[in-house]
């Protein structure tokens, strides 16, 4: 039998929840975080406009917020209809200006009644005030444009616009100007400049030099902004009297080289910290480390050759390839032909960084240890006899100051005569070398052996930068130098051939680039392939 008090205590908790439940419907949850009352959403936000009597100049209201256009004796009226101000997530994120904010969103307005192709300047007033570095963007339907027909003053933004051409939405000549656009500020929440490397060692002794920044270049650093308006400066009341920076600051992407009075450092080695700030307050941090030596007691360079394998058979291109380390810093390393005694010069090979991250962290208190690794693309071809036969193969490094290590040698059997595989070499960028601009010509030639042909139209050579497609080089170039050294072939008259790179669209920093060709039998091959740094300092 059911307990009578347990009943009631179970129907009294049943009629409090219910009138709960009744209570929530009609008034609303206390406990609940999500307000029943929205606030309004942007595109319920209304604009009011008001056009004095000649309809020259708007002044606008939204969301308590004051902006005006007037183009006051420029010949046309505003269309009050076509006002609007939008937030910038209503509208398109193509191309949005990366380090800019745009507090007071985007404008919108059409001016009729103009002589077709006529061209005007409205001003528009802001609620915001504009600092230094401000730009005003257009919005088109590609996405943001950065619109340079613009002179900020305080919160006002005079803008150019024609009919039909710059400015014009619609890009017709039709009497009227539709423009939706928008100020932008830098914003200083987000990083606006990064610097590589973060962290370097330098050496040398007190015989380098005598006085701050009389002494070597010791190392650079890279500082890459966002844009060619971020301005930046080192903190150099935070550095010791014996490690000077040039340049201490500056506008946009820069190399700063670092000089160390070796004199005046502490013995041993120091590291010493340098903010970098931007005109915002971000900084970023790079350590540089100064080791100073006894001069009595300097060691050479150290270090390996690893490729190629000892007695190997080659034909065409190979890479030669190694690494080096050395306490004041490895000033080169040389490859040579030490065939039958002697050394024949062949060329000089790439440091380059991040290579070698077992040797950086095997050896974390050297100077540069974390471009160690060194590399040389060898065109066998180039060998006496035509790259035929037995040769071998040294490789030097030289440090800063003046000692020499043979990092040792191999023997390899090249074998071109039987090589059936296209081959050529890459001449700009030079390995390790610079590029930058938007038509950088990145030239290189291609050969493949008799009897076949590489198509004259050089649809069957490619190249790639950082392991992606760019195109097809313009071939059948003539290069007088590589004619002679390579007569009888179907394309020796015509080798050469260049391709035009636009740097802008990648960082700025290291990159590889090759190419590969095919000829018409099928046979394929890279050529070239290298390390190269892309340098645009806008």
């Amino acid at each position: 039998m059911a307990d009578p008090v347990s009943e009631f205590q179970g129907r009294r908790w049943a009629l409090w929840a219910l009138l709960l439940v009744c209570s929530l419907l009609l008034l609303g949850c206390p406990f609940d975080d999500d307000d029943d009352m929205e606030p309004p959403r942007d595109e319920e936000i209304q604009v009011k406009v008001t056009l004095n009597a000649t309809g020259e100049i708007a002044d606008i209201q939204y969301n308590g917020r004051h902006y005006q256009i007037d183009i006051t004796g420029q010949g046309g009226v505003l269309d009050p209809a076509s006002i609007g101000i939008l937030n910038v997530n209503q509208v398109t994120k193509n191309g949005f200006p990366p380090g800019f904010s745009f507090p007071d969103g985007l404008i919108t307005f059409k001016v009729t009644g103009l002589n077709l192709g006529d061209t005007i300047t409205a001003v528009l007033t802001f609620p915001s005030e504009f600092p230094a570095g401000s730009q005003y963007y257009k919005v088109t339907d590609d996405g943001w444009v950065l619109y340079a027909n613009a002179v900020f003053t305080g919160n006002q933004v005079d803008i150019t616009l024609t009919d039909g051409l710059d400015g014009d939405l619609d890009a017709l000549q039709n009497g009227e100007i539709l423009d939706p656009g928008a100020p932008g500020l830098i914003d200083y929440g987000i990083p606006h400049f990064t610097v590589f490397p973060d962290k370097m060692l330098v050496s040398g002794t007190e015989v380098d030099l005598s006085g701050k920044g009389d002494g070597p270049w010791v190392g650079h650093a890279w500082v890459n902004t966002a844009n060619s308006r971020v301005g930046w400066s080192v903190q150099t009341s935070q550095l010791p009297n014996w490690l000077s920076i040039w340049p201490e600051s500056g506008t946009g992407s820069a190399y700063m080289s670092f000089y160390a009075c070796y004199s005046s450092a502490p013995a041993g080695t120091t590291w010493v910290n340098v903010p970098i700030s931007d005109t915002g307050g971000y900084t970023r941090n790079v350590k540089v480390g100064v080791n100073k030596r006894d001069p009595e007691n300097l060691n050479p360079p150290f270090g390996s050759f690893d490729t190629p394998l000892d007695n190997s058979t080659v034909r065409s291109s190979i890479p030669v390839t190694g690494w080096a380390l050395d306490d004041a810093g490895v000033d080169s390393v040389k490859i040579y032909n030490t065939t039958g005694g002697g050394q024949i010069y062949i060329g000089d090979a790439v440091m380059v960084e991040g290579a070698r991250p077992d040797v950086a962290n095997q050896y974390p208190d050297y100077p540069h240890n974390s471009r160690a690794g060194w590399g040389y693309m060898m065109l066998t071809n180039f060998l006496p006899d035509g790259g035929n036969g037995t040769y071998i193969i040294e490789a030097v490094a030289t440090d800063y100051e003046g000692n020499q290590t043979s990092l040792g040698s191999k023997t390899i059997i090249c074998d071109n005569a039987n090589a059936v595989k296209p081959f050529g070499a890459l001449d700009a960028p030079a390995q390790g070398g610079t590029a930058s601009g938007s038509s950088y010509a990145n030239w290189g030639w291609a050969l493949t052996p008799q009897p076949n042909s590489i198509p004259t139209d050089g649809s069957t050579l490619n190249v790639y930068v950082d392991g992606v497609y760019q195109g097809h080089p313009t071939y059948n170039q003539y290069r007088e130098d590589i004619a002679n050294l390579f007569p009888g072939y179907a394309n020796s008259d015509g080798a050469a051939g260049y391709f035009y790179l636009d740097t802008t669209a990648y960082t700025n920093g290291l990159h590889t680039i090759r190419w590969t060709a095919r000829d018409n039998a099928g046979n394929s091959d890279g050529i070239g392939s290298r390390y190269f740094t892309i340098n645009n300092t806008d």
